[in-house]
């Protein structure tokens, strides 16, 4: 499988001049505010230069066979198409500029379509086409619609109501070693970190766990699959799109949208092995299954984040879960507005106050089919998050504890200073003689929220193994390219879903196949949420909420007076 060298190119040259950069961020946040009402939407119309990026995120989760789904059925399917485009260069070596134009790689401005599932048989694939394959398609019809939106890349078409695959194995950009070896550092020091103060005498073992090694196959993907009974977020002039007023702000580092709470899927997905491969096609047939779709653009991924999603829930058919937990500026760190606050507030003030406008973020979203509600406990909506603790099970006790949502509460680790040993182990090699390996744990998470009048409550206890999870490439600015910063796990991952109503158990259900995102200080993240009772937050969450409503009210009046 072909590999980007573009990790061992020479980083990149100084950024442009302070106004080339204030033009691009003054046009993505005349974007944003044109498409308030259609985040759904692709921005590549408005915003041709970087740094800049979006992708959707399409879930398909096939029935078990013999659940009606025919042959092949079971496991999850991810398809992330978007665009990235990295801040232009101010210079650039002829030799390179030749060399690039044999083949897309990704650090290049570029459309990509990520793919992996469960079970795996591969790496992430991730196939880079040419920014100009990228094409917006509009039709007459679709024009009028309230909601919805349809692009191309290359030979392959993604809407909000399904999507159609082909990739050609030669447009694949794969990872090279040293990108294997760096992110495994990563998410080996993260773990260490995490978990500097649990006491287990296996805790140095444990959190060197490695990640799955997945075999790299150059898979050619083709098929189609649509979506019906599709189940939309509502929205509002309060909340046009999950994450509220502050979708309002203009100049947010990542904004997060829902294309698709919850529908059903038909179709399927072929992935071809190569031709000198004694392996047989596969095909995921995806008749009778569910799916979901979301979004996200902007100019970079937060520094830490928990994401989890959930809509294989085995009672509570049709329902989903949404909950993101991130360690977000209310201002782009690299923004033109955030360059004029360090100006114009000198001596370090203008950079302590960026620095309090950072906020635990969280959109949590539960869409109950039964009643057809959905329950929004998001920080706008004055929520509170009452609980964010990590932990380390033995993997015997997951299966146990997971099918009832009467069981404990997973044990929280302690989550103080690093210690010096927990990193050592972390970074250095295991040592010969191996000595016996500790019994397989399973990393839980136990998330709690609450609406401001404490009448619901919503729990979350997720529980996934250790060593599963599926790097995936995202927007790496720093180093000017697409790079392997997430651990995905959608592998043997339950999410036990409980929310309750007045003190009565209203939903209650275990969610099988889900999303998880663990990535990032966990430690930072944990330190800025919990309940919103201090006066810093409370000023910052009120002031974002009047800044978000004048500036809504402001573009409203502009677009009735033109």
């Amino acid at each position: 499988m072909p590999t980007d060298s573009s990790s061992s190119s020479p980083p990149p040259p100084p950024p442009p001049p302070f106004a080339s950069r204030a033009a691009h961020y003054a046009r993505v946040a005349a974007a944003n505010l044109r498409l308030l009402n259609r985040s759904e939407r692709p921005h590549a119309a408005d915003v041709s230069s970087g740094p800049f990026f979006e992708g959707w995120y399409y879930k398909t989760c096939p029935p078990p066979a013999g659940n009606g789904g025919g042959g092949g059925g079971g496991g999850c399917v991810v398809v992330i198409p978007g665009t990235f485009r990295p801040a232009p260069r101010t210079s650039s070596d002829p030799s390179e500029t030749a060399a690039k134009k044999k083949k897309t790689t990704r650090s290049d401005p570029h459309a990509f379509v990520m793919v992996f599932r469960h079970p795996n048989s591969s790496q992430c694939l991730y196939y880079a086409y040419p920014i100009d394959a990228f094409q917006i398609l509009d039709p007459a019809g679709d024009a009028r619609r309230d909601f919805g939106f349809r692009f191309r890349i290359a030979g392959s078409e993604f809407a909000d109501d399904g999507f159609s695959l082909d990739l050609d194995p030669s447009f694949l950009c794969d990872s090279s070693p040293e990108e294997d070896a760096e992110f495994l550092a990563t998410v080996l020091r993260e773990r260490a970190h995490l978990y500097s103060d649990a006491i287990d005498k296996d805790i140095a073992a444990v959190i060197q766990t490695p990640l799955r090694a997945y075999p790299k196959i150059a898979y050619a993907v083709k098929g189609a699959v649509r979506f019906s009974d599709i189940a939309r977020l509502p929205t509002s002039w309060w909340a046009p799109s999950v994450m509220g007023p502050f979708r309002y702000l203009p100049a947010m580092e990542c904004y997060h949208g829902v294309v698709s709470l919850h529908h059903t899927t038909s179709g399927s997905i072929t992935f071809t092995p190569p031709t000198d491969d004694d392996a047989v096609d596969d095909v995921v047939v995806c008749d009778a299954g569910k799916g979901y779709v979301e979004r996200d653009h902007g100019f970079n991924f937060p520094r830490s984040w928990v994401w989890i999603q959930a809509h294989d829930y085995a009672v509570e058919t049709g329902s989903t879960v949404m909950v993101s937990v991130a360690d977000v500026p209310l201002v782009a760190e690299d923004s033109w507005i955030a360059a004029f606050v360090r100006l114009a507030l000198p001596f370090g003030w203008g950079h302590a106050l960026l620095a309090r406008g950072r906020i635990a973020g969280f959109l949590v979203v539960l869409h109950h089919a039964r009643t057809n509600t959905t329950h929004n406990l998001s920080l706008y909506n004055a929520a509170v998050l009452d609980d964010l603790a990590f932990g380390l099970l033995p993997k015997s006790s997951s299966s146990s504890s997971s099918s009832s949502s009467s069981s404990s509460s997973p044990t929280s680790p302690t989550t103080t200073t690093t210690t010096a040993a927990a990193a050592a182990a972390a970074a250095a090699p295991a040592a010969t003689p191996t000595p016996p390996a500790p019994p397989p744990r399973v990393q839980s998470v136990r998330l709690v929220f609450s609406d401001a009048s404490r009448r619901t409550r919503l729990t979350l206890r997720v529980r996934r193994p250790l060593g599963v999870g599926v790097p995936l490439f995202g927007p790496a600015f720093a180093s000017g390219g697409m790079r392997l910063i997430v651990e995905e796990s959608i592998a043997d991952v339950d999410v036990q879903t409980t929310l309750e109503v007045d003190g009565k158990v209203v939903f209650d259900d275990l969610g099988r196949e889900a999303g998880v995102e663990v990535v990032g200080d966990l430690k930072s993240l944990m330190k800025r949420a919990g309940p919103w009772v201090s006066r810093d937050a409370a000023v910052v969450v009120a002031a974002a909420a009047v800044a978000a409503v004048a500036v809504g009210l402001s573009v409203w009046l502009w677009a009735a007076a033109a």
